[in-house]
């Protein structure tokens, strides 16, 4: 069970949070404006669906795989410290 757990945890840390959300936006407001000028010019509601459509699915498999990149700064913990109470217990 432990092997399954380990293999469906995805680790990304805050600033590869903040890069995934940056990568997002900037891909899906690209996306979007391309979608709508290529609609326009061409008269299709089809081609806008289908750039728009596969640039959400190249969005969801690019940011969903957790990447070395979106995990560089990993949040190194500081080390538990016992109470005395705590440490009492443990003699």
């Amino acid at each position: 069970m432990d092997d399954i757990l380990k293999l469906v945890e995805f680790k990304i840390d805050f600033e590869g949070q903040k890069l995934a959300e940056l990568i997002y936006r900037v891909v899906a407001v690209a996306a979007t404006l391309l979608a709508f000028i290529v609609g326009y010019a061409t008269q299709s509601m089809l081609a806008c669906v289908a750039i728009f459509g596969g640039a959400s699915v190249l969005l969801l498999a690019g940011l969903t795989i957790p990447w070395p990149a979106f995990n560089a700064h990993p949040v190194v913990w500081l080390p538990e410290v016992q109470s005395k109470e705590s440490a009492k217990k443990t003699q």
